[in-house]
């Protein structure tokens, strides 16, 4: 072999371990890529046991690659802090979400908007785990960033607000809740408009606060605006318009105003009989609270009836 051939022969076996290195890493991304896409699947689908094997071996793979501290992972990182708090493995779930905090702030700044997110991911699973010490700060910082960073009227700002109100509420302190759920609401309605799916939610927690706080005025106004919303969203006959129309019966059962409070709970149990069958649990829940209306109203026979139905649904015998 002469001096030319052989230098050929180099650039070329050269040539070959470049292209098959590169194929190599593509394939690596891509296999990420494809287990994390797995992942999400298994979640949507509720097979925890199948998602949280993938993310492991998911996350595995990317430190190995990257590094245990590297951003590059904390796609990884938050998948099997996803993965483990959705299966009830939250105190496990924890030292992941941590480190995605540390990451997001080494890589994006103490200050910024995806540190909030992560912020906002270990708050709340610190809540979930009675954890209330810890999760105050994390999600009053998370507040701050979101309103420093984004537009006043931005649904993340809101979203923070609820968050942190539903720690407040959950924990019995109504007064520091009452404005963060105020505002979060009045940042929804602006943004998507007072009868939309969106605000279904920030209505009901506002509505339940003025309820436990002995507002009743206030949660009788939220509630029929959160019953007119559902009339507007949902088909007659959907579940969700059952759950409105018993919130508000049993507000008018806490005023006392039991002629008021029986058509929305008969309205409840005839829609909760059509959508979800005529021997669901939730007609024998309804069906009991109206049979207590008719006790308050004397009504003796109507109220032995609504025993009589509850008991049937729940195979007990009288």
């Amino acid at each position: 072999m002469n001096r030319k051939t052989l230098i050929a022969s180099t650039v070329m076996a050269i040539f070959y371990v470049i292209i098959f290195s590169s194929s190599l890493q593509a394939a690596e991304e891509i296999n990420l890529d494809g287990m994390n896409a797995e992942v999400q699947t298994f979640y949507k689908q509720g097979r925890f046991y199948e998602a949280a094997s993938i993310a492991e071996k998911a996350l595995n793979a990317a430190e190995a690659k990257y590094g245990a501290d590297d951003p590059h992972i904390i796609r990884e990182l938050d998948n099997v802090g996803l993965i483990y708090n959705a299966s009830g493995r939250r105190a496990e779930a924890i030292p992941y979400y941590r480190r995605s905090l540390v990451l997001c702030e080494k890589v994006s700044g103490k200050e910024s908007e995806r540190t909030a997110e992560a912020m906002t991911k270990l708050g709340k699973l610190f809540f979930a785990e009675g954890n209330y010490e810890e999760s105050e700060p994390l999600l009053k910082k998370a507040l701050e960033i979101y309103k420093k960073e984004l537009p006043e009227n931005n649904p993340k700002v809101a979203e923070a607000l609820e968050n942190l109100g539903e720690l407040y509420f959950l924990n019995g302190e109504y007064k520091k809740s009452e404005p963060l759920f105020e505002q979060s609401l009045a940042i929804s309605e602006k943004t998507y408009g007072k009868y939309v799916q969106e605000i279904e939610v920030p209505l009901d927690r506002l509505g339940d606060l003025y309820y436990f706080h002995g507002k009743f005025d206030d949660a009788e106004r939220i509630y029929k605006q959160r019953i007119t919303l559902c009339e507007k969203v949902y088909a007659e006959s959907h579940p969700a318009l059952a759950a409105a129309d018993t919130k508000l019966a049993e507000l008018y059962y806490a005023k006392g105003k039991y002629k008021e409070a029986v058509p929305l709970y008969k309205k409840a149990i005839f829609i909760y009989k059509n959508s979800l069958g005529r021997d669901h649990p939730l007609i024998a829940s309804v069906s009991l609270k109206l049979a207590d209306v008719y006790k308050k109203m004397g009504r003796e026979r109507d109220a032995k009836a609504m025993e009589d139905e509850a008991a049937k649904i729940r195979g007990i015998k009288k």
